[in-house]
């Protein structure tokens, strides 16, 4: 079984963007070290009943060990992108 958030179907869910960082930095490398992003892709983006959904794949390199791995996340956001409140 893929360890979570190392496959589209592990992606972890998260409610804001911040979370899917705060993760990261829960989450350290193997050598202990922090990941700096590197690139951030918006692979899917729906609508569903309660708002906007968008799955991310977060690109990330240890600032330590220099390891890359990528790591995937889906934000779901209550109400509609750009709806005023």
């Amino acid at each position: 079984m893929a360890l979570p958030a190392r496959s589209l179907e592990t992606a972890v869910e998260v409610q804001f963007p911040s979370e899917a960082y705060r993760w990261l930095a829960l989450h350290a490398c193997l050598c202990g070290g922090a990941w700096a992003l590197e690139r951030q892709s918006l692979l899917k983006q729906e609508e569903t009943e309660v708002g906007t959904r968008m799955t991310d794949r977060l690109e990330v390199r240890c600032d330590t060990c220099g390891r890359a791995e990528a790591f995937f996340f889906v934000v779901q956001y209550e109400g509609r992108l750009g709806d005023e409140a």
